[in-house]
């Protein structure tokens, strides 16, 4: 298990890793770090990599690597939920990605969900919304929901959902963080997004070691095939969004 002395050499590792282009590096750390799944872990690590000038220079790295930028633009798309997911690494153990909410029209869908993993979220810009859940045995018309097991085709890039039935839910609280803010979500807490139309989030996403092959999804009506497609970028589209992002995060005087 690690200890404070190694994270924190790590983390010293990982921000030299990024100046000194060692992005393979980078990633067997993070590997490495996580391998015992601690959520402690997760949160260190996401806090180290969201600092504004280490996050802007791994961006450029990326998209100067053509390698590493072509994995990024096979893994990443515009989800029918309505934000952007961007992977911008990704190891045995973790994922690390960008989630943009606010840049179209469309307000995210409320479907309440939880994770196959553990995940740490940093707050680059903007404000992020959400309500948390847990189940309820109180059973009215209000707090019934359709409950769905999702699983990620990532051979597709769609994802399917197979109906198990009803259940119930309330909620217990509301969650509402700015941009420095970061927060822990654990596999088995359900949650979902609530900012509304215009409300702009850019979040800095670190994913843990999956403990499950499925999450659940929580539903007040059926789910589309429509919305369970994806939306895959073309290479100079995913190059201006990632220059805006960096932008956001880090912006540089005139």
């Amino acid at each position: 298990m690690a200890t404070i002395t190694n994270i924190l050499e790590s983390k010293s590792f990982m921000r030299n890793s990024i100046l000194n282009n060692n992005i393979n590096g980078l990633v067997e750390t993070i590997d490495e770090l996580l391998n015992n799944n601690s959520s402690e872990i997760l949160t260190l690590i996401n806090q180290s990599l969201s600092q504004p000038d280490t996050l802007s220079l791994l961006i450029k790295r990326i998209i100067d690597n053509p390698l590493l930028f072509a994995k990024m633009l096979d893994e990443s798309y515009y989800h029918e939920n309505g934000f952007h997911k961007i992977v911008l690494l990704s190891g045995k153990n973790f994922k690390l990605r960008l989630h943009h909410f606010g840049v179209s029209s469309k307000i995210p869908m409320e479907n309440i969900h939880d994770h196959r993993w553990a995940f740490a979220s940093t707050i680059l810009s903007g404000t992020l919304e959400m309500d948390m859940f847990e189940q309820s045995q109180l059973v009215s018309d209000e707090n019934k929901l359709i409950h769905y097991v999702y699983n990620s085709d990532k051979s597709t890039g769609s994802y399917s959902t197979d109906k198990i039935g009803m259940v119930s839910l309330h909620k217990i609280e509301s969650r509402f963080y700015e941009a420095g803010e970061t927060y822990l979500m654990l596999p088995q807490e359900l949650h979902r997004i609530k900012n509304q139309e215009g409300q702009e989030s850019l979040t800095l996403i670190l994913t843990g070691k999956p403990e499950n092959n499925t999450c659940n999804l929580f539903a007040l009506r059926e789910i589309n095939d429509e919305e369970k497609n994806t939306v895959k970028y073309e290479s100079l589209e995913l190059i201006k969004m990632l220059e805006k992002n960096i932008e956001k995060i880090f912006p540089q005087k005139n």
